[in-house]
């Protein structure tokens, strides 16, 4: 009897050899690595994205509740900012949505947990923010304008600080009490 022909198959034809079945433990690995690479960066910008919009946030209050209180208290027959009162200004919706308002005890609470007040100091109010983490108060420093003061844990600011000052006023991982005058 006569053999058979063999027939040729192209190359990457046919079944896989039992060694090109499945990735290795080294492909596998490496595989993890870059995983992980990814999802870190992932986090980071995540990470990064969220303080941003929190300190944007914090920036808009600030402004908001200082503009509501000029214009509450530049009314005629208010007393000026002699008669501030958190009181009225919780009665009046000085404060923004954003923030938690407590209308029975006149308290007013940050995304933080902190408190939010407006008093008198030096003659002019003051709006101050307890318990605002470390990276958001440093941005919302740096990004801070129009204020005829700005304090951060007790060491005042000036009107404008720089970065390098707000990092070093910022000095508590979560617990910063900031404070801005204005007029």
């Amino acid at each position: 009897m006569q053999a058979q022909p063999q027939i040729q198959r192209p190359p990457g034809t046919g079944r896989p050899s039992r060694r090109q079945r499945g990735a290795t433990l080294l492909e596998a690995i490496a595989f993890l690595g870059v995983a992980a690479i990814v999802l870190l960066g992932a986090l980071s910008l995540f990470n990064s994205s969220f303080t941003s919009a929190s300190s944007d946030r914090l920036v808009q209050e600030t402004n908001a509740i200082a503009s509501n209180v000029r214009s509450l208290y530049s009314s005629p027959n208010t007393g000026g900012y002699q008669a501030l009162s958190m009181t009225d200004m919780v009665t009046e919706g000085v404060f923004p949505t954003s923030l938690v308002v407590n209308s029975t005890n006149s308290t007013v609470s940050n995304e933080w947990g902190g408190t939010v007040t407006v008093a008198l100091a030096n003659g002019i109010p003051q709006l101050t923010y307890t318990n605002v983490p470390q990276s958001i108060c440093i941005r919302a420093l740096t990004s801070s304008t129009n204020w005829a003061s700005i304090t951060v844990n007790s060491s005042s600011l000036g009107t404008t600080p720089t970065i390098a000052q707000a990092q070093s006023a910022c000095s508590s991982l979560t617990s910063n009490t900031m404070a801005w005058g204005f007029v």
